[in-house]
């Protein structure tokens, strides 16, 4: 696990907190905004895990991605990867606690 200084660029929105689903969802689909009331787009994301593991993909395909171990983390850069990123539990039923801080 990493555990060094994370540096970031942009303006961060609030961290909000989530709770992990079983079919992995958009950061929109938790009503999370991914675009300024201007219309501009978010331009990285940061997401922390706690609890139980969670896992996170783009596109629609079944039940793969990449997966965030507890206490881990993820750092997305760029308008199309905020929008397009999909994330949920790892384990069917475990319900991961997610943090996520869109950066504008």
């Amino acid at each position: 696990m990493y555990s060094g200084v994370l540096a970031t660029h942009g303006d961060p929105g609030d961290t909000l907190t989530i709770t992990g689903v079983d079919a992995a969802k958009t950061l929109a689909e938790y009503n999370i905004s991914v675009k300024q009331a201007n219309g501009m787009p978010a331009i990285a994301v940061l997401i922390t895990v706690e609890g139980n593991n969670a896992r996170f993909k783009f596109g629609d395909g079944a039940s793969v991605g990449h997966l965030i171990l507890v206490n881990g983390s993820y750092m997305g850069f760029g308008p199309q990867v905020v929008k397009n990123l999909k994330i949920g539990n790892a384990t069917a039923g475990s319900n991961a606690t997610i943090y996520v801080t869109v950066f504008f």
